[in-house]
Formats: C-alpha cells, sequence, structure tokens
C-alpha cells in the first residue's frame, strides 16, 4: 500500500509541474441577487448609489445602495450603454450603441438631453461583393463607446468607433468642441489625470494609444494584444490593466514610461475589471454571454495581486459578468449579468472574499510575503503554455481538463496539489521566461512534455471523484512515463556503452 501511494504522490507531482491551482473561497450566499430585468450592462456611483445601462429596454435602473433595492428608473433610449458621472455636479453622460450621441441626464429631474456628433454618417469606397458593396460609395453611421471626464478641463471624451476619432464635448455647457482624427477603432479610453494623458483602447490595431491631453496628439502605441476591450488604472502604483477579446491575457501598462511591464497569462480572453484601490486586488472575469461578446468559454472571478500583479486566486462563479464595479467607500463590489437580468453585489469583507483580503494582507510590507503571494498564485500551466504558444493550444487544456475533471475530483488530490503549487511556482516561471527567450530551449521543452501529455489520456478512464481509479490509473501513467524517460534512455546507453566497448 505504501508503495501505491508514493507512486500515487509522485504522479500527481509530475503533473503539478505543469498545472497551478484554482482556488475557491467563500460562500454564495453573502452575494445579493437583485433582479432589475432588462439587460443590465454598465455601471456608475452617484452618492452611494448603482445606477445601471440596459440597453435592452433603454433605460437606466437606480439601486439604492444601501438596501439593494431598485428605487427608481429612467427612461433613456434603447441602446444605451456606457454611464460616467461627473462627480460633484447632477450631470451623468450616457452613449448609445450604434448611434452617433451622447446623453446628457440631469439628475434632479430626471431631463434628458440629446447631444449629437458632427458628422453622424461618413463615406467610404467600396467594391465588395456585399449588398451595400454594389454602389461605388457606401455611408456608414458612427457612434460613441466608451468615455471618460477630464477634471482639469471639464471636457467629456467619447470614443468613435466607427469614426476613427475621439469626439470632445464641453461639460459646462454640453456642447460638441472638437474632434481629435486617426484613432483607429477606439471602443475605451480612461484618462489619467497626473499626466493629462488618455490612455485609448484600439479595438482593431491590438493597440493601446497615449494621447497628451494637451496636444490631443498621440504620442505612443503599444501592441498589448488583439482587441483590447477594457481598462482600469491603478493610481497609488502607477499602472494599467487592459483585457483582451482575442488574447488570454492581461496587459500591465506603466503610466509613467508609458510600457508594458508585464502580461498576466490567463486561460482564455477576458473582458470585465474592476480594481478595489483600497486592498490593491484586482478583479477580471471572462467572456460573457451577451449579444456583443457571444458565448463564454470559462465562468469564473480571476483575483489580482495588484503589487505582485500575480494572480491570487480564482472562484468559479454562474455567469460571467458585462461589467465589474468595486466601490471603495462601502467595500462593496457589483456586477451585471446581462444573461439573467440580475446585478450581483457583495461586501468585500464577507464570506466571499474575507479569506482572499486576508491571505492579500499578508503579503504586504516586505518583498518575502510578496515572494509567498506570487507562488500561491493559481493562473495556467506556465510551463506548457510557454512550450505550446498559448493557453488555447490542445495540450494546454488538455492538462487542465485532467486536472479539474479527475485529479481535483478526488479529496486526496486536491489535498496534494494544493500543497505542491507552492513549490511549482518557485521554478516554473523562470523556465517559462527562457522558452520565451530562446526559441531552442522552448522546442526541447515541448517535445520531452508531449509524451507525457500523451500518457495522461489514460486518466481519463477514471470515474470523477474515486480515489482508487485515480489512483491506479495514476500507478499506471507513472510506471508509463518512467519506462519512458527512464528505462528506455537507461537500457539505450547501457546497448551503447556495451557496443563502444566491444570494438575497442
Amino acid at each position: 500500500m505504501k508503495f501505491g501511494v508514493f507512486f500515487f504522490t509522485f504522479f500527481l507531482a509530475s503533473l503539478s509541474i505543469f498545472l497551478s491551482i484554482s482556488q475557491v473561497y467563500g460562500q454564495t450566499q453573502d452575494i445579493t441577487v437583485i433582479d432589475v430585468g432588462g439587460s443590465p450592462a454598465e455601471m456608475t456611483l452617484v452618492n452611494g448609489d448603482l445606477y445601471v445601462s440596459d440597453p435592452e429596454q433603454g433605460r437606466i435602473i437606480i439601486i439604492d445602495g444601501k438596501s439593494n433595492q431598485v428605487k427608481n428608473t429612467i427612461p433613456t433610449q434603447k441602446g444605451i450603454v456606457n454611464l460616467i458621472y461627473i462627480e460633484g455636479t447632477n450631470k451623468m453622460y450616457a452613449t448609445v450603441f450604434e448611434n452617433p450621441i451622447v446623453l446628457a441626464i440631469n439628475l434632479d429631474t430626471n431631463m434628458v438631453e440629446t447631444i449629437s456628433f458632427p458628422d453622424p454618417v461618413f463615406t467610404m469606397w467600396s467594391k465588395s461583393n456585399k449588398p451595400y458593396g454594389q454602389r461605388e460609395y457606401v455611408n456608414f453611421q458612427t457612434s460613441g463607446v466608451g468615455m471618460d471626464y477630464d477634471p482639469n478641463n471639464k471636457m467629456l471624451y467619447v470614443a468613435n468607433f466607427d469614426g476613427h476619432s475621439i469626439e470632445v464635448i464641453d461639460t459646462t455647457t454640453n456642447k460638441y468642441v472638437q474632434t481629435i482624427s486617426n484613432i483607429l477603432s477606439p471602443v475605451h479610453l480612461i484618462i489619467d489625470s497626473q499626466t493629462n494623458m488618455m490612455l485609448v483602447l484600439q479595438y482593431h490595431e491590438n493597440q493601446v494609444a497615449f494621447v497628451d491631453l494637451t496636444t490631443n496628439q498621440v504620442v505612443k502605441e503599444l501592441d498589448t494584444g488583439f482587441a483590447p476591450a477594457n481598462v482600469v488604472i491603478d493610481t497609488h502604483h502607477r499602472k494599467a490593466y487592459v483585457t483582451h477579446h482575442a488574447s488570454p491575457e492581461i496587459a500591465v501598462i506603466n503610466l509613467d514610461d508609458q510600457t508594458i511591464i508585464k502580461k498576466i497569462n490567463v486561460p482564455s480572453p477576458m473582458h470585465a475589471i474592476g480594481i478595489d484601490d483600497n486592498d490593491e486586488i484586482i478583479y477580471a472575469t471572462y467572456m460573457p454571454d451577451s449579444p456583443t461578446t457571444q458565448a463564454a468559454i470559462k465562468n469564473q472571478l480571476v483575483i489580482i495581486n495588484g503589487l505582485s500583479d500575480k494572480i491570487l486566486n480564482v472562484m468559479d462563479i454562474e455567469n460571467n459578468p458585462y461589467n465589474i464595479l468595486v466601490d471603495t467607500a462601502s467595500q462593496k463590489g457589483y456586477a451585471t449579468i446581462i444573461k439573467n437580468g440580475v446585478v450581483l453585489t457583495t461586501h468585500l469583507e464577507s464570506g466571499v472574499f474575507e479569506d482572499v483580503e486576508q491571505e492579500l494582507a499578508s503579503t504586504i510590507g516586505t518583498e518575502d510575503q510578496q515572494t509567498e503571494t506570487k507562488e500561491k498564485a493559481g493562473g495556467g500551466c506556465l510551463i506548457a503554455t510557454a512550450a505550446y504558444g498559448t493557453e488555447l493550444a490542445p495540450q494546454v487544456q488538455f492538462l487542465r481538463e485532467v486536472r479539474d475533471n479527475t485529479v481535483m475530483s478526488t479529496s486526496s488530490g486536491m489535498a496534494f496539489m494544493s500543497g505542491f503549487n507552492q513549490f511549482y511556482y518557485s521554478f516554473s516561471p523562470t523556465i517559462a521566461d527562457w522558452e520565451r527567450e530562446n526559441p531552442m530551449f522552448q522546442e526541447a521543452v515541448r517535445a520531452f512534455i508531449t509524451p507525457m501529455i500523451s500518457t495522461l489520456s489514460i486518466m481519463t478512464l477514471a470515474e470523477g471523484g474515486s480515489d482508487a481509479q485515480v489512483l491506479g490509473l495514476g500507478i499506471s501513467v507513472i510506471v508509463l512515463n518512467l519506462g519512458i524517460y527512464i528505462a528506455a534512455p537507461t537500457v539505450i546507453g547501457f546497448k551503447v556503452h556495451k557496443h563502444l566497448k566491444s570494438k575497442k
């Protein structure tokens, strides 16, 4: 029996070299579900209350921040998406999907004023074989998407996606004043008031552009990943975090020198992202089920340590939110589930997140403590991901399936892998970096691990939750790998040595 336990332990150790841990904390009963109907999308806070856009029903839903009850709605226009509140005023602004307007809302009277773009339609030459391409020139309607407010000049900057520009609106008069041209496919933007720079996510260009708001000129463009989608800023540590719709990574940008600090590898493309400045935590989720993002691939909340920029924990959730918002004043988190027509809220100090925050709090202060958090991170299979180039590679996905559906379905497997995770992260980031820097080393690692991955197909025969079957098949895999990696080379080496010796 001791022999079998030894081999089972050895097998799990080998597998965990290529896998990391997804640790789930807390209980779902700490989450309050607010049924608002329609399709809740973007959110903003106004004096402690939550304002939620509903593009399907063309309204803004107002949720009381204390009771978590819907207390009012503001009729607007179908397609309303992004919202922004101007602090210290009674003004809110909203963009409308596929519509060249911005809505200015007076929160005292709930009156809505429409601000039109100067060029609501632009014309392009077309020889397409599409129906509209039968004409020489084609008219396209512009539309606003993301926006942000600059308190320095009281201007509102609106991303005009199809117009390839940024529209500037004076919030003191609610009038259009200027167009910043040649900003290709801008989808979202955010202003860093400390440097007077605007970060613009150029969706089809796969870039983040830095626009100097003193000159309205692009001063730098960074290739962050495919289809940058959302962005948040950590003002304390001068960093921006960018999710992508077509790249399995979160780009971390230094706001001061405008460089990419690192890219956090995740299993698949991500959409929503929020930040808790008080506790140095970033929350991000994968693509949600929605009309604009299609079907979700993975339903998980990824929690990132804002100090080390390492994945701290991963939580399984029922549905990916369309938007995440953290109210640092009340320590409440909000998420919109566009698929189910609900808004979720929780106290970040409640049972859902208290273990996460306690673990993070224990890491603040010394480098050694930050290293401990890094080693506890639960991300992707770093070595295999670097070897095959992406987390979406079939081999990497297969490793995850073996872990999640087989090994992690047993209590002994979960206990062992949780403990072994610290060992794995002591060396895997270094090996992964070597692979990215040296293509020959990457090919060597890929060739080395491919036979092992193939032998793991045996594990799919085990029934989930059966320690006995996982143990038995695990021993079989270990014996097979011992034969491939140790016995066979030893025999071949012995034969070659004997052959060379006989010729002397």
